[in-house]
């Protein structure tokens, strides 16, 4: 997470009447690039790194998983990203509690809200310093 997305968390922590037991940051899902075999391991390692998807924030309450994606100005990438985070964190990690999704952020661009609805998508929009 870049330093002025964590302002926005940390805001969205200050405001939010979710109830947090644990949160991860920058979890990294999916295989990433592929390497070749005569690439060194330190390189597998590096490729790996900086390649993987990575989330935001991961955060579980006592019912649900929360995979976070955060922006200043929520947006259609929040969106797909959020999207193939789900595919993935089923795929590495499944299990028995539901997986809901949440894009925070300062505002949403105009004319998206309803599809975000449409794909179970939630939104938190956090107050400005000020």
């Amino acid at each position: 997470m870049k330093v002025y997305e964590a302002e926005i968390w940390t805001r969205f922590l200050r405001q939010t009447e979710l109830e947090f037991l644990d949160i991860t940051y920058d979890l990294h899902l999916g295989k990433g690039v592929p390497w070749l075999p005569v690439e060194p391991e330190y390189m597998k390692r590096l490729k790996l790194a900086v390649t993987r998807k990575r989330v935001d924030a991961v955060a579980e309450t006592a019912d649900d998983v929360w995979i976070f994606e955060v922006k200043p100005r929520i947006g259609l990438s929040a969106l797909g990203q959020l999207l193939a985070y789900f595919e993935l964190y089923q795929g590495e990690y499944g299990g028995e509690q539901s997986i809901m999704l949440g894009a925070v952020g300062y505002d949403i661009e105009p004319d998206i809200q309803e599809t975000f609805e449409l794909h179970a998508v939630n939104t938190f929009l956090v107050t400005r310093a000020g």
